[in-house]
């Protein structure tokens, strides 16, 4: 059983220092994750993309939105960042605002952090 915390996603327990589910929501299995595009700082000339689960389904299901939803991103801007929910294995991945989710989190200061 793997008992790190910060690799842990199921209902109440916490996804990384400072981030846990709120306990009682009946979607334990949906899974989050984000695709960003950033500037290189150190190669301006540059893109950064980042595709990043809560757990290896969220970053399956954002690998799959971007391939096959690509042109729903706004690709062309300079730097964007979209949230992507994966309520039930990777194919069923879909864009969602923060606020249609935000309330089904809790996110606290991380120790040593202002």
């Amino acid at each position: 059983m793997n008992t790190n915390p910060s690799t842990q996603n199921k209902t109440g327990i916490k996804f990384v220092e400072g981030v846990s589910r709120i306990k009682g929501r009946d979607s334990s299995n949906v899974d989050y994750a984000v695709i960003l595009k950033l500037k290189d700082e150190y190669h301006p000339e540059n893109n950064i993309l980042v595709i990043a689960g809560l757990g290896d389904t969220g970053t399956a299901g954002a690998a799959y939105f971007l391939l096959n939803n690509y042109k729903e991103l706004p690709i062309e801007d300079e730097v964007f960042g979209v949230l992507i929910e994966v309520p039930s294995g990777y194919e069923s991945a879909r864009k969602v605002e923060f606020n249609q989710v935000s309330k089904s989190f809790v996110i606290s200061p991380q120790k040593g952090v202002k």
